[in-house]
């Protein structure tokens, strides 16, 4: 699932002039729709605070982030440690990579592959490229 997610953020960042850590909320948020069909928006918000709290573990950096309410990623104002700004600058691709593949993985987990991978292509219908992505995905 890294890999796709690693494409999924090369598709957006290509398209969006935001830093990689918004890319993967801006990621997250176009399976808000595809998954709210599926488990209802209350779902959706539990489903993207599960991958963010895993995320969080593996990249420490993404602690400045919660999942507001609705569903939506927020930032924190404030920086909990000395360096952190110098560690979301160098660590973006990284973080965005961490919380879109976290919840790549909790769809496979919860729905299977083909279910997600289905998803993926409903909430990116504008990419042709992506097509092939996801036939060499399926395989895995």
């Amino acid at each position: 699932m890294q890999n796709l997610a690693q494409q999924l953020l090369a598709f957006d960042l290509a398209s969006r002039d935001l830093a990689s850590t918004y890319q993967a909320a801006w990621a997250c948020e176009r399976l808000r729709l595809p998954i709210s069909h599926l488990a209802g928006a209350s779902g959706f918000v539990s489903l993207l605070s599960r991958a963010l709290t895993l995320a969080q573990r593996k990249t420490p950096s993404l602690n400045r982030l919660r999942v507001g309410a609705q569903g939506a990623i927020e930032v924190s104002d404030e920086i909990t440690r000395d360096g952190e700004a110098k560690d979301m600058a160098r660590d973006g691709m990284s973080e965005g990579v961490t919380l879109l593949t976290e919840m790549l993985g909790l769809l496979v987990t919860l729905i299977g592959k083909p279910l997600t991978l289905s998803l993926v292509s409903e909430a990116w219908p504008e990419e042709p490229a992506l097509t092939e992505i996801l036939k060499i995905e399926e395989k895995r």
